[in-house]
């Protein structure tokens, strides 16, 4: 089962400001929307809660695996689950994922949950956002000397870049 990081970030790994994400980019969120549709996606708690208001429909045609150790106030969503721990969320997007006949586990984030799971990681899914930005959250230091770009869609005129990674 693949698991694959997906995120937006800046030259300087700024992913967030507080809860809020420092940009607005419709075009990341629909091909986000695109590619975890009918996959598992494992985030934190703060990253659902700040993805409600974003993205209102993500909690549809998806399993959305909430890390989370005593946010019980999710579980009346549909298609939402907790998991207490990294392990119990990749064994449940595991049973996911095959029940739904697909290879891939999507992370989303954030912070704490990146740092976690970048060392097993994959592949990444990343959306180069071109700027400064005021950020408290940041995505953890990658060596890309252990991976491969296999993708690249550049949209200079508006500000970034979709870019694909696979582990080497």
């Amino acid at each position: 089962m693949k698991k694959v990081i997906i995120a937006a970030l800046n030259e300087e790994g700024i992913i967030g400001n507080g809860n809020e994400i420092p940009w607005d980019i419709p075009e990341n969120r629909k091909r986000f929307a695109q590619l975890t549709k009918d996959h598992p996606i494992i985030m934190g708690y703060r990253t659902f809660q700040s993805s409600l208001d974003k993205l209102p429909n993500l909690i549809y045609g998806r399993t959305s695996i909430i890390l989370s150790k005593n946010h019980d106030d999710i579980k009346g969503y549909e298609n939402v689950v907790i998991a207490r721990s990294l392990e119990e969320a990749l064994k449940m997007g595991g049973l996911d994922a095959r029940a739904r006949g697909v290879n891939e586990i999507y992370i989303a984030g954030g912070q704490q949950v990146y740092e976690q799971t970048l060392p097993i990681a994959d592949e990444l899914d990343l959306t180069w956002v071109f700027g400064t930005f005021e950020g408290t959250k940041r995505f953890p230091e990658v060596n890309f000397e252990q991976w491969e770009r296999t993708e690249r869609e550049p949209h200079f005129t508006e500000g970034y870049c979709f870019e694909k990674y696979k582990r080497i």
